[in-house]
C-alpha cells in the first residue's frame, strides 16, 4: 500500500485517533509494510492473506504474553484486519551488540518457549513441525541439490536425512518460539537488549531454532537458558538459514550473481 492509501484506511477505521504525520519505516520485510505515525508508532500491514491470519493471532499471542516476558515486546492498543498499531520501542537495532548481549536474550527464551500447546494438541504441532522440514526436503532436493554435484548432492541429502532422524518420528519438543530471533529483531540501549520485535513467525516450533541467528550471542544466551539445549539441532538450523535465501534466489530464477561461490561457501559449513 502506498502512505496516502494507508493514512485514508487509518483515518477511516479510527477516526478517534488524530494522528499528523505517517511515513514509511525503512525496515520493512517481505511480508509486512511498516509506517511510523508521528515518530510515537508504528503501523503494521500485511502484505499477504496469509500475513493477515498471522498478524491477528500476533496480536492476540503477544497481549497474553507480555506480562509474563523479563522483556519488551509490541503490545498492539489498535487492532484491524488490515493493520495494527503498537507505541514505538525504545532502543537502537542489535546488529553491533556484543556476546555478553545474549544473556537477557537467554532469559526471555526460556520465558517465551515456557508456553507450550495443549496436550491434546501436542502431537499434532510436533507432526506439522516434521512436515514443514518435509516440504523443506523437496525443495532442496528439485532446486538445489542438483548445483552442488553428485558427490556433493549425497553429502548434502545425507547431512539433512541426519538431522530428521534424530527428531524420530513424531518431531521434536514443541512450544511457542519466536521463529526469526536475529539481532536486528533485538534492541537495545546502551549496548544492554531491552526489547524483542518482527513476531511475524512467531509459531509453534522447535525452540532450538530460536537460537540459531544470534551470532556471538549465541553462547551467553544458551548459558542462561534454564532448560536443556541441543547443540547440534543448533547447528542444523544455522545451517539451513542460507538456504532459504538460495532456493528463494534459485525458485525465483535471478541467482546466477554468485551462486557458485555461495553454494562453496555453504557446501564448506558441513565439514
Amino acid at each position: 500500500m502506498t502512505v496516502e492509501e494507508v493514512r485514508r484506511l487509518a483515518t477511516e477505521t479510527w477516526s478517534d485517533w488524530p494522528f499528523t504525520h505517517l511515513e514509511g519505516f525503512s525496515d520493512a520485510g517481505w511480508d509486512y509494510q511498516v509506517f511510523v505515525v508521528d515518530d510515537e508508532w508504528l503501523l503494521r500491514v500485511p502484505r499477504t492473506a496469509a500475513a493477515r491470519t498471522d498478524l491477528g493471532w500476533e496480536m492476540r499471542m503477544l497481549d497474553r504474553l507480555a506480562p509474563r516476558l523479563p522483556l519488551r515486546v509490541p503490545q498492539y492498543v489498535r487492532h484491524a484486519r488490515w493493520g495494527g498499531v503498537y507505541r514505538r520501542l525504545a532502543g537502537e537495532g542489535g546488529r553491533a551488540l556484543g556476546a555478553d548481549a545474549g544473556r537477557p536474550v537467554g532469559q526471555f527464551l526460556a520465558a517465551l518457549h515456557a508456553t507450550r500447546p495443549p496436550g491434546s494438541r501436542l502431537e499434532r504441532r510436533q507432526r506439522a513441525w516434521r512436515h514443514r522440514f518435509d516440504r523443506l526436503a523437496r525443495r532442496l532436493e528439485h532446486v538445489v541439490w542438483p548445483q552442488l554435484g553428485m558427490a556433493g548432492a549425497a553429502r548434502a541429502r545425507a547431512w539433512y536425512a541426519t538431522a530428521q532422524a534424530r527428531w524420530g518420528v513424531t518431531g521434536p519438543a514443541v512450544t511457542l518460539i519466536h521463529g526469526d530471533l536475529a539481532p536486528q529483531h533485538l534492541l537495545a540501549v546502551a549496548g544492554e537488549v531491552v526489547a524483542v520485535i518482527d513476531f511475524g513467525d512467531m509459531t509453534w516450533g522447535d525452540p532450538m531454532l530460536d537460537f540459531a541467528g544470534l551470532g556471538v550471542m549465541g553462547p551467553a544466551a544458551r548459558a542462561a537458558y534454564p532448560g536443556p539445549v541441543d547443540e547440534a539441532a543448533v547447528v542444523f538450523y544455522e545451517r539451513l538459514a542460507p538456504l532459504y535465501d538460495l532456493l528463494r534466489d534459485l525458485e525465483r530464477g535471478d541467482a546466477a550473481r554468485g551462486l557458485g561461490a555461495r553454494l562453496a561457501a555453504w557446501s564448506e559449513t558441513l565439514g
